[in-house]
């Protein structure tokens, strides 16, 4: 069966749009540590068009907070241990003093708030210790980093996803196709336009 050349144009503009429309995001994330100058730390790549957690991931890179301490041992304690999030006309911070990061033992929560349209507009930067007062006997966590995307949607309640940051064998989970990850919209589509196309009668000569 030919199909009409508008029902093909059809589908291939909607296949084009949800492309355009899942094009992924990918920020920097940068650290610091007093009045240094900001490092790389890592990426952050979401995708602002899906609700998927499975869309959504952390890439660690070989610098952590505690690097960058290590790297100034000889810091005031008081000192800001600052986290950027920047790229795409996106430019966000938060801190936390110093003192509070080591008495967490370096147990981290990085949140990137998204506005209804998928757009960042804050960061939040929160640490497993409310002051800077160490317990008496070290617990010995293994640093820990979790990081969160927030959403704002419309009539609901703001939607936090905990984002995927490695697989298991420590690799950044790989990348679907368009197809497997769109299949579910472009199949209906497509089955809806086919029996529109086969009900229609043919013109009488």
């Amino acid at each position: 069966m030919k199909l009409p050349s508008a029902l093909v144009f059809t589908v291939l503009l909607a296949v084009g749009f949800l492309h355009c429309a899942a094009e992924p995001m990918e920020l920097s994330v940068l650290h610091s540590l007093g009045s240094s100058a900001p490092s790389l730390r890592g990426s952050i790549v979401y995708d602002p068009a899906s609700l998927k957690r499975s869309a959504n991931k952390y890439v660690a890179g070989s610098a952590t907070a505690g690097s960058v301490v290590s790297a100034g041992a000889n810091t005031d304690p008081r000192e800001m241990y600052r986290v950027y999030v920047e790229g795409d006309g996106v430019k966000l911070t938060a801190a936390v003093p110093l003192c509070m990061l080591e008495a967490s033992e370096y147990q981290e929560q990085i949140t990137l708030h998204l506005d209804s349209n998928g757009v960042p507009w804050h960061l939040d930067y929160l640490v497993g210790a409310t002051s800077c007062e160490k317990p008496a006997k070290p617990l010995g966590r293994t640093p820990k980093t979790l990081v969160f995307i927030e959403r704002a949607l419309a009539g609901t309640r703001p939607k936090l996803e905990q984002m995927v940051e490695t697989t298991v064998d420590g690799k950044p989970e790989p990348e679907k196709s368009f197809i497997q990850k769109y299949w579910f919209y472009i199949v209906p589509a497509v089955l809806i336009l086919l029996l529109q196309s086969g009900g229609e009668e043919p013109a009488k000569k």
